[in-house]
């Protein structure tokens, strides 16, 4: 599903339904955690100094949403 969604995206046009199809592939194929999304998120979003204390509270709130 994640192949297939990114097939989608590369080589179809940007319009409604291929993004649509994409985040329906890629959300499925990547599972309820989604680490791929918060984790790269949390690399690119906060500085150097920050990033580990913002990764560890986001992997924290996710597991936690997960839990409830």
């Amino acid at each position: 599903m994640g192949i297939a969604a990114w097939l989608i995206l590369t080589f179809t046009g940007m319009n409604w339904f291929s993004l649509f199809a994409f985040v329906i592939l890629w959300g499925s194929a990547a599972g309820f955690g989604a680490q791929a999304f918060y984790g790269l998120w949390a690399s690119e979003l906060f500085p150097t100094k920050y990033r580990a204390g913002a990764q560890g509270i986001m992997y924290f709130l996710v597991r936690l949403g997960i839990a409830i």
